[in-house]
């Protein structure tokens, strides 16, 4: 005979909470991002204004947020959030970490460089892959950024290494 247990779902583990606590966290960034770009001072007419892609990314983190908050409204209260093991919780650190260390590394070596570097270093952790192909689709990842940021969009990034 199977005994069960009963565990009491306190308020801030549920999967409501946790999504609740999500939207409200997007809807705040994507405000935050939406605010930013529009008091950003843009001093020429171009086809593409510097803050056309910001703006975008607060709109859809606005959208989502709100889609995302109305979806948990309708989440049963008493659902469980399965809380990921603590070699889960350190993956997912060290993933959070590797983007700081990218935001910092652009300003020093590039963002083609650094953007190689940090695609193939989360493919590593996250994946068993051959060794060739988080190194080729980390060239490939910064190959991409060059040429659609620089080339096709003529917007401009630190070069850092590569520096003109």
């Amino acid at each position: 005979m199977r005994i069960r247990r009963h565990i009491r779902i306190t308020k801030w583990r549920s999967l409501r909470f946790a999504e609740l606590l999500t939207a409200a966290l997007l809807i705040g960034i994507g405000v935050a991002v939406v605010v930013a770009t529009a008091r950003m001072r843009v001093g020429f007419a171009a086809e593409f204004q510097p803050r056309l892609f910001p703006s975008l990314i607060g709109w859809l983190l606005l959208v989502s947020g709100a889609a995302l908050g109305v979806s948990a409204a309708r989440t049963p209260a008493d659902a469980a959030v399965d809380w990921p093991a603590a070699k889960d919780a350190r993956r997912v650190g060290v993933m959070l970490g590797s983007i700081a260390v990218y935001l910092v590394a652009i300003g020093a070596i590039g963002m083609p460089l650094a953007t190689m570097l940090v695609v193939w270093f989360q493919m590593r952790l996250l994946g068993h892959y051959r060794a060739h192909v988080p190194v080729a689709i980390g060239v490939a990842s910064g190959i991409v950024v060059h040429v659609v940021f620089t080339q096709g969009l003529g917007l401009m990034f630190p070069t850092g290494l590569f520096g003109r």
